[in-house]
């Protein structure tokens, strides 16, 4: 699909998908964010549609908590509503944004990502905002540079309309904000294409009308107010398989590769950063220099921060990583760790009880540690030099003194029998050193690509993933590698 090229900053490349699925704005300027809401004014007074044919009704407010209001009772109404925030304004949002989710209401919360003011203001982009807002049942999609932006903001709009929740879809404030890029632009024909009107329908025959009358915001005690909010799950646990199906969609038109978790760098790593926002770009370059100097590392970037779908995250992690660094842009006092990372210790031990739950036992677990720390031990703790260089000195010196003590009985045959005999000798001294480091990839060396493949297997075999990975045959010298 050809698309027009065009340079613009985040603000410009969020509010241009955003006017496209929007029938209202409610706005209120806070910086970095101020862009997206003046540009949708912009367009709207020179005329411009969005897909539904219509001018977009933007509704400018006199503080970021009557913005949310704004959106609430529009949302209520039947109308697409967004808006555009950050930093302390998002946060004045909070309270009608638990009403809007837990009424499954779907819009989109475009959001350039600012630090919360606390000792002093600080102007720059960390997530401190969009971090504060986890429990409020919105789901949040992240993006790193400006195409990314333009790309998947569609995404946010769409998910939300098909699985009803809302989204706050961010990027990081005055990096890729206002950072401008040259980059291809949705056509809204496009974006009309991939929009799913009979949920847009359905959205509308929700809202409020006299004439159908519904109860909405009633009081009930914390036991049935419980049960209602176990009772969103199901759309939370539904909502992930969503956002693939508009990924794909988007994958399909402009031939791209976004996932909920998307890895960068070599496949075999065994150092990984999982990291969220304009981090992203720098550590690719940082990890395209080190790996063409012979290291292996690698990158996984997160997308869909909420609901966060394990499952992915551990797909996406090659099985060669060893060390796993989380690079969280916020702070949260107190925590035993920042909220990323927490996420993703999480994830890892879920995956780890899962296989357990499916048959492997934790011993086996335990049994597989003391096997590795063996092997460690094998690999590190090397035979003294001390002790090589005596075994060497004497097999060399007996092959050298066996003639003179063969010749008085074998005469003639001497050189045969002593070759012999020294031939066995020097090739148990080779051998020994051999087997003092089994762990490489020579032909001798233990088949260890061969076992790995084995264990996982197995292991994929205990948990019902398939399909499973192709068995390794010997090569034509009967080496498994």
């Amino acid at each position: 699909m050809a698309r027009k090229m065009k340079s613009m900053d985040g603000n410009n490349a969020a509010a241009h998908v955003s006017y496209a699925f929007s029938e209202v704005a409610a706005i209120y300027p806070i910086t970095p964010s101020s862009p997206m809401a003046d540009l949708v004014d912009q367009w709207s007074a020179n005329g411009l549609k969005n897909i539904f044919g219509s001018q977009v009704k933007v509704v400018e407010m006199q503080s970021e908590a009557g913005a949310a209001g704004a959106v609430h009772g529009s949302l209520g109404a039947g109308a697409l509503t967004t808006t555009y925030t950050a930093s302390q304004g998002l946060l004045l949002m909070i309270p009608n944004m638990y009403k809007i989710a837990a009424e499954q209401l779907p819009c989109v919360f475009h959001v350039s990502a600012r630090t919360v003011s606390t000792h002093a203001l600080n102007i720059f982009g960390d997530h401190s905002d969009v971090m504060a807002c986890r429990q409020t049942g919105f789901a949040m999609l992240c993006e790193g540079n400006v195409q990314e932006v333009m790309d998947l903001s569609p995404v946010a709009h769409l998910a939300a309309l098909s699985g009803k929740v809302p989204f706050i879809n961010f990027f990081d404030g005055f990096r890729t904000s206002h950072e401008i890029q040259k980059i291809a632009v949705w056509d809204y024909k496009d974006l009309a294409d991939m929009c799913d009107m009979d949920a847009v329908k359905a959205f509308r025959e929700h809202a409020l009308n006299p004439e159908h009358p519904a109860m909405r915001g009633s009081h009930e005690n914390g036991d049935t107010f419980f049960q209602h909010r176990e009772a969103c799950n199901q759309y939370y646990d539904a909502l992930p398989e969503v956002v693939e199906k508009y990924m794909g969609k988007i994958n399909e038109k402009l031939g791209t590769d976004y996932k909920l978790f998307n890895y960068y760098g070599a496949p075999d790593a065994d150092r990984v950063i999982i990291a969220m926002g304009s981090i992203c770009d720098v550590a690719e370059e940082v990890i395209d220099y080190l790996n063409a100097h012979g290291e292996k590392v690698g990158l996984i970037k997160v997308r869909l921060y909420r609901p966060f779908k394990a499952e992915r995250l551990i797909e996406a992690i090659p099985a060669t990583a060893k060390k796993i660094a989380v690079l969280d842009r916020t702070k949260e006092p107190g925590a035993q760790g920042e909220p990323l990372y927490l996420d993703v210790v999480a994830a890892i031990f879920s995956y780890l009880s899962l296989l357990r739950d499916k048959g492997v036992d934790k011993r086996y677990f335990d049994e597989l540690a003391h096997v590795l720390g063996g092997c460690e031990r094998l690999a590190t703790t090397p035979v003294p030099f001390a002790y090589t260089l005596i075994l060497q000195r004497t097999v060399y010196l007996f092959c050298t003194l066996l003639p003179f003590a063969l010749v008085g009985d074998l005469h003639y045959m001497t050189p045969f029998v002593s070759v012999f005999i020294s031939y066995t000798f020097l090739s148990w001294d080779s051998l020994a050193e051999e087997l003092e480091d089994p762990f490489g990839t020579a032909a001798n060396d233990l088949p260890l690509n061969a076992m790995c493949n084995t264990i996982e297997r197995n292991l994929l075999d205990m948990t019902g993933q398939h399909p499973l990975p192709e068995t390794l045959r010997p090569d034509r010298y009967f080496n498994l590698t």
